[in-house]
């Protein structure tokens, strides 16, 4: 049994949920623990992309998707975008 409550909302303000979400994330450290809880693992590899051009997705493709980028990838390839944008 799932005993996690969850907010009901009567109107759909889509805004108002990612800023929750936001907030919440930010308050309890989530992206950070996600990070830590990985110390002295080897990375993750990182699929994108179709899994066949012809084939729906399947948990395959839900296994290689759910892999993390370390933060360190996520700061160095915004780095390299505002490069490319100056």
């Amino acid at each position: 049994k799932m005993n996690t409550q969850f907010p009901e909302y009567k109107q759909l303000d889509l805004v108002k949920i990612a800023e929750e979400e936001l907030n919440f994330w930010k308050e309890n450290d989530i992206f950070e623990k996600s990070i830590s809880s990985r110390d002295g693992q080897p990375p993750y590899v990182f699929y994108e992309g179709p899994p066949s051009a012809n084939d729906l997705e399947g948990i395959r493709a839900i296994i290689t998707r759910a892999g993390q980028y370390h933060y360190s990838d996520i700061e160095q390839a915004a780095i390299e975008l505002k490069k490319l944008a100056e």
